[in-house]
């Protein structure tokens, strides 16, 4: 897999009043919507740009109701309608890098024409796969693709060769079969820590249906979800979904339910409790349930109060994205009004709550501005290399639209250069350890002893906590299974202490009391960062009040960010001695580097240093495909998280060399930056000789595309310079021959006036 972080949308939308399923004309009336509220979390994610990027019509169409994905710098864009009752099967891509639209000329026959289908990243696979929607003529699918990303080949899915259909609650014996319906309307999301597609809901042409369905990618079965109070959500359709798979949690908003009703109630299914739990309630539910509260004027109140705030998205039916595994966010969608919205919101995971985010008067006059449209039935899509959301198409007043937004986040929620190592079993970079087998399977090199757990962790990366550093250097000799350990005086929230040292913001249970718990336990341990990040998520949640007092509010990622940075400006100054060493051919400078990062940013050497070869005991290794100070350099603040940009100051002679490197010692995150900066520095003049000396590397598609345009449009242009040189030359030629002739034929008149006279 060569990227991190993929994000996947479900465009959705609410229904016509006189149907059961939402018109696929431009003309749209809705029935009558259903208020609900919900507690909001003061948390702003803050925008730093808003901008239109340019879209040729002949490139691509406006459309509506289509989907998309992002996966490896590219957006990818399927099906949609282009016109009343016209819709579109092509596949097109967005180059973010090359800023470029193009059709993929895709090999394998293609899915059929449609709207309102799904179409989800399986990042495990590095494929697309697209389910069900609707066709022309209103027929509704239960088809599946998938779309071999690297090979860009179609492959259609039998449903009927997944015999092996299951159940994920084995006490009911009266499961009916776990293949979807027809049906369009429906969401999915893939779960890539369970390899699985999960499908809800939809519209089969008569009800919107509860079907609650799972696709599992490495046995290619579907197995139905049977949750203990599966009467909690009704069946419906043209709503929205996400998964966190940090919190095993699907989100489930928006929508129609049977009756045509719209609705905007949120609801949120477990699959650690197998449960479903309506977050938000609105009057009605209120009134109806008074016999369950024990201060009924208290919620009464509390209720009032929260419809005189905008604490929960209003729209119906908007586009949605994770962002990072705690958050989610929502933009667009129609009220019952047939009115779109331009809001964008933000769901947190962790505290089960809504926060809008203010896209209007951004205070910041040098960044270049735009307002973005109320839209319905758009696309959108989050790339976590710049931080970015972009928002494609949709439906405005009545037309539909090709517009092309990008919305850039001023601190991204999580910061992916970051190196860490990853247990796959839990998502998290450090691991408790719970049997003899874990210090095999994964890579320490320190051991946190509390009183009933061990942690695996990496030193350098604890060494930022100066309370943990001392504990390390006054340690003596604790030996667990040949790992120094160190045993902690305390036992509770170690996990949480870890996850901020990680990078990551901590994950709660009862967030209120084990926020205040873990704000001592900094205080204890002198730990300001996490001082300052309890303390600003205290005031978020409007526990405590700072009375504006300015306190840093970095996120964890960015305190261990610039902690890397500074740990590898004292290594590059001898200050810090580490515990692994590089050399280079022809050179007599030792370069040192911690072997945990070493191992997390390159697969070369995970391989190495973690099965037993030389070079894991002597702790020393020869870099022989380097051959110069500056290029070992900038592959050392590549592995501590400082990454090379476009306007570095490398020739395409560096950048090439750096592009070999990585690609030979299997450094996929430099290989793709090195990647990005080439290609911004590609002309006719070197396109060429880069196209020569990259031909061996491999993954190049990206930049041999684009090579091969740059080496094919010069050659066009020399071929062109050469006709118009060759009708130049002619054209001077004929003007000299007709000037001679001119002449010719003035001696001609001059002799016959001659003639004339001597006569």
């Amino acid at each position: 897999m060569l990227t991190n972080t993929i994000n996947n949308t479900t465009t959705t939308t609410t229904s016509s009043n006189n149907n059961t399923t939402i018109d696929d004309d431009d003309d749209m009336i809705l029935s009558n919507d259903v208020d609900t509220t919900s507690s909001s979390s003061d948390y702003q994610i803050k925008v730093q740009q808003i901008i239109k990027l340019p879209v040729n019509i002949e490139q691509i169409k406006s459309r509506f109701s289509h989907s998309s994905a992002c996966y490896n710098n590219k957006i990818y864009i399927f099906g949609g309608a282009i016109d009343r009752g016209i819709y579109d099967n092509e596949l097109y891509c967005y180059d973010i890098d090359l800023q470029k639209w193009y059709t993929i000329e895709a090999k394998g026959k293609k899915p059929l024409k449609r709207i309102f289908h799904t179409m989800v990243l399986d990042s495990n696979r590095d494929k697309l796969l697209i389910y069900g929607g609707r066709k022309e003529g209103g027929t509704k699918l239960n088809d599946f693709f998938e779309f071999d990303l690297i090979e860009e080949m179609w492959t259609k899915i039998d449903l009927n060769m997944n015999t092996n259909i299951t159940s994920l609650n084995n006490s009911n014996d009266n499961i009916l079969s776990a293949l979807p319906k027809p049906t369009d309307g429906h969401s999915a999301v893939f779960c890539e820590d369970m390899n699985t597609m999960v499908v809800f809901g939809g519209h089969d042409g008569s009800n919107y249906i509860d079907s609650f369905t799972m696709y599992h990618t490495i046995s290619k079965t579907w197995s139905k979800i049977i949750p203990e109070n599966h009467d909690t959500i009704t069946g419906r359709a043209y709503h929205t979904s996400q998964y966190s798979s940090k919190h095993k949690c699907l989100i489930i908003s928006g929508g129609k339910i049977q009756g045509n009703v719209s609705t905007n109630q949120t609801f949120a299914y477990s699959f650690k409790t197998k449960r479903w739990t309506k977050l938000d309630m609105n009057y009605n539910d209120l009134n109806n349930n008074n016999s369950d509260n024990s201060d009924n004027t208290s919620n009464m109140d509390t209720l009032n109060n929260n419809f005189l705030k905008k604490t929960v998205p209003k729209v119906l039916c908007p586009c949605s994205v994770m962002i990072s595994s705690d958050r989610m966010v929502i933009f667009g969608g129609e009220d019952s009004q047939q009115k779109c919205s331009d809001e964008l919101w933000s769901f947190d995971f962790q505290t089960l709550k809504w926060s809008q985010i203010i896209l209007s008067n951004l205070n910041n006059t040098n960044m270049e501005m735009t307002s973005i449209p109320k839209l319905s039935r758009l696309s959108m899509v989050f790339n976590n290399r710049n931080s970015s959301l972009y928002l494609f198409g949709g439906y405005n007043e009545g037309k539909r639209v090709n517009d092309f937004y990008q919305i850039k986040f001023e601190t991204p929620p999580q910061i992916a250069s970051i190196p860490i190592i990853r247990n796959i079993k839990t998502n998290t970079p450090f691991i408790e350890i719970e049997r003899k087998e874990d210090f095999d399977n994964y890579y320490f090199d320190l051991i946190l002893k509390c009183k009933k757990k061990l942690y695996g962790v990496h030193k350098c990366i604890i060494l930022q906590c100066n309370y943990l550093k001392d504990l390390i250097e006054n340690n003596n000799s604790n030996i667990t299974n040949n790992i120094n350990t160190i045993e902690l005086p305390f036992d509770n929230h170690v996990d949480k202490l870890l996850e901020f040292l990680y990078g990551m913001e901590p994950s709660f249970t009862n967030i209120d009391e084990e926020l205040n718990d873990l704000l001592n336990l900094s205080k204890l341990i002198q730990f300001q960062p996490l001082i300052n990040w309890s303390l600003n998520k205290l005031q978020e949640l409007n526990i405590i009040n700072l009375d504006n007092k300015k306190i840093d509010n970095s996120h964890p990622a960015e305190y261990l960010q610039k902690y890397l940075a500074n740990r590898r400006r004292e290594i590059k100054e001898n200050k810090i001695i580490t515990d692994f060493k590089i050399t280079i051919p022809n050179n007599d400078n030792i370069f040192y580097c911690d072997k945990t990062l070493l191992i997390t940013r390159s697969d070369y050497f995970k391989s190495m240093l973690t099965h037993g070869f030389k070079e894991e005991h002597v702790n020393e290794v020869l870099m022989d495909q380097i051959d110069s100070i500056k290029q070992m350099d900038l592959i050392l603040d590549h592995i501590y998280g400082i990454e090379i940009s476009e306007n570095t100051d490398l020739s395409i002679h560096d950048l090439m060399l750096l592009l070999m490197s990585s690609n030979f010692y299997c450094m996929r995150y430099l290989y793709h930056a090195v990647l990005r900066v080439l290609i911004s520095n590609v002309n006719e003049e070197n396109a060429l000789d880069i196209l020569i000396n990259t031909s061996h590397v491999s993954n190049t598609t990206t930049i041999e595309k684009k090579l091969q345009n740059i080496c094919l449009n010069s050659i066009r242009k020399k071929d062109l310079a050469e006709k118009l040189i060759e009708i130049a030359s002619t054209a001077s030629l004929l003007q000299s021959e007709n000037q001679n002739l001119e002449m010719k034929l003035e001696e001609l008149k001059k002799e016959n006036e001659l003639l004339k006279r001597q006569q």
